[in-house]
């Protein structure tokens, strides 16, 4: 996933995006997509509220852009209440839905999130999975690996991985028929 996210180069193969390799890839790739890694990637000691801000500017966005999404995202997210808070008070599951706000807060076209729900409580595992089902209503692409049948079975294709190599590959339409 970190290599499709451009965070990783590929040690071999090839990755095309729209019919180009993937080191040729420029820049406004990378900023129609956002890469949620398993760990979160979270400053403890700032707010919630800050951590977005953080992103946001990394991400390249200005104040007034990061000012009309961050309530939106903060709603999405269930996080309305604590965001204020420092970081190191919240649960596991209030970290997940944090990093997923930081891969929203830029609007993203694709969402690559690697075992989003890993460690969280049935609540938060719960929203989050709402959340991933409206974004891809919305148009989203969503990337996701998942060890829960449950989560496989919310998507409408599924890609079979072994050392790196596709070894099966189903939409939600031929499941459908089997």
């Amino acid at each position: 996933l970190s290599i499709i996210a451009t965070a990783n180069k590929p040690t071999s193969g090839q990755i095309l995006i729209e019919g180009r390799a993937l080191p040729k890839v420029e820049r406004s790739y990378r900023r129609r997509l956002a890469y949620v890694p398993q760990e979160n990637t979270l400053y403890p000691s700032l707010t919630g509220w800050d951590n977005l801000i953080f992103w946001g500017a990394m991400y390249g966005m200005n104040k007034k852009e990061l000012k009309s999404r961050m309530e939106t995202v903060i709603h999405v997210i269930g996080l309305k209440d604590r965001i204020r808070d420092r970081v190191q008070t919240y649960s596991g599951g209030m970290k997940k839905r944090l990093s997923l706000g930081i891969g929203l807060i830029h609007h993203p076209e694709m969402l690559i999130l690697d075992e989003p729900t890993a460690g969280v409580d049935a609540s938060s595992r719960g929203m989050i999975m709402q959340t991933l089902k409206t974004l891809a209503q919305e148009g989203h692409t969503i990337l996701l690996t998942s060890h829960h049948q449950e989560e496989q079975d919310a998507c409408d294709r599924k890609m079979f991985l072994q050392k790196g190599s596709l070894v099966f590959q189903a939409s939600e339409e031929i499941e459908k028929g089997m």
